[in-house]
Order: C-alpha cells, then sequence, then structure tokens
C-alpha cells in the first residue's frame, strides 16, 4: 500500500505537464513589390490560482453580487436576493483552456515608398476558463413552482 502522501493529489484539478503548442509561420514573396505571409499556432493557459479554488474565493469571506430576475445592464431594477449565495467553483475535470490562432496578409509597395498592408487575424478558443454557480435554481423551477419565493429570509440561529 501506497503512503499516504503519495495517495494525494499534486491538485484540485488535473495539471497538464506536456502539452504540444505548435507554431507555423510561411511568407512568399510574389515579386518585389508584394509579399504575402501566413501564420498559425495552439496556445494554451494554465490555470493555477484563482478565486474559484482558493480559500476565501466565495461567501461570507469574499462577497459576490449576482442578478436574479434582472439584466445585467440595469442590476438596480433586480429583486433584491439574499439566497442562494452565488458559490463559485472550478470544475476536477478542468480540461485545458486553448486558443487557436491564424493570420493571412497580403503587402503591397505603392509610389512613394507607401505600403499597403491588408491583415485578417482569427482567433477561437475552447474550454475558456469560467466559473460555474453551483447553488443556480435548474432552468424550469420558477415556472414550474408558480409563487415559489426563490429568495427566502435567511435565518441564522
Amino acid at each position: 500500500m501506497l503512503p499516504a502522501m503519495a495517495r494525494v493529489p499534486r491538485g484540485f484539478s488535473q495539471t497538464h505537464a506536456n502539452v504540444f503548442e505548435p507554431r507555423v509561420g510561411l511568407a512568399w514573396r510574389v515579386n518585389n513589390k508584394t509579399a504575402v505571409r501566413l501564420g498559425g499556432g495552439i496556445y494554451h493557459t494554465r490555470a493555477l490560482l484563482n478565486d474559484s479554488t482558493l480559500l476565501g474565493g466565495n461567501p461570507p469571506i469574499q462577497f459576490k453580487v449576482g442578478v436574479t430576475n434582472g439584466v445585467v445592464d440595469q442590476p438596480a431594477g433586480a429583486t433584491r436576493a439574499d439566497f442562494p449565495l452565488v458559490m463559485t467553483m472550478q470544475d476536477p475535470v478542468f480540461k485545458h483552456p486553448t486558443a487557436y490562432t491564424w493570420s493571412a496578409s497580403l503587402q503591397r509597395e505603392l509610389p512613394l515608398d507607401i505600403v499597403a498592408d491588408v491583415t485578417y487575424v482569427g482567433r477561437v478558443g475552447a474550454y475558456l476558463q469560467r466559473e460555474r454557480n453551483i447553488n443556480q435554481l435548474q432552468p424550469g423551477t420558477v415556472q414550474r413552482n408558480p409563487g415559489v419565493n426563490i429568495n427566502p429570509p435567511m435565518s441564522i440561529g
């Protein structure tokens, strides 16, 4: 049997130590005044320390604001919600936040030593880091229970 320390995980979520991040670039001189350039790559983020996994990232130590039955652009018009508290957590099966980027450009020398450059740059993200409100009511709860008070007064004691 392994000692207790050997059974303890190295972190809350899986650490991805070896990640393949290829980058490629290509430049082609069409003639003495025109060039075409292409490039692309894959980039990852290592989420190390954040409010979701550190002690104190949730109430009552650190307050978080949530908008219930309102519009984020006009939070004053929302209903006051003492409960449920906004409690967040990081998924233990945490995939690397990944970005795929690419670019293509055409450069042309014009008269009077002017250079025109037309470039398209693209980027798409996958598995982006987010926090999930673990106290969020399930969709349809209010509709299935008309008249239910989703913000009941809290009593301590």
